[in-house]
């Protein structure tokens, strides 16, 4: 469910995040009032074992976590993106209220390094899928 309202003149887009690892969506990240909270999608235990760790041995599959493990993963999540001058370049493409870890996730989460891709599933300009093309024909 994605909302916006209005604090004065600012709009926050609030919603979740997908988090998807080979075609499975292991859970959702989800804006808190101070950081962002990563909540397991149940059925994926269909798939993989409570507390496994396909998706990092940081951040196992749990339907509950710990402040210490709340930590560990929103320092996982926040080393997806790119370090120093990078970061700082992409943070400046954005506006000023989405210039958080959450908000960089939402707009670049789908061209992380590795596996993992975060998206919007409400986003209708993409289906949340990643696509390749052939560089060449064999």
């Amino acid at each position: 469910m994605c909302r916006s309202y209005a604090k004065g003149m600012d709009y926050i887009k609030m919603s979740k995040l997908n988090v998807e690892l080979y075609g499975t969506v292991l859970g959702s990240l989800s804006r808190n009032a101070k950081w962002f909270d990563f909540t397991v999608d149940t059925d994926v235990f269909a798939k993989y074992q409570i507390a496994s760790t396909i998706m990092s041995l940081a951040v196992p599959l749990n339907l509950l976590y710990t402040n210490a493990q709340k930590k560990r993963y929103a320092n996982f999540f926040a080393e997806l993106l790119p370090e120093g001058r990078n970061y700082e370049w992409l943070a400046q493409t954005l506006p000023r209220d989405d210039r958080t870890i959450y908000g960089m996730l939402r707009k670049y989460g789908k061209d992380v390094a590795g596996a993992l891709i975060i998206y919007d599933p409400e986003d209708l300009r993409r289906d949340g899928r990643a696509r390749y093309r052939a560089l060449r024909q064999e």
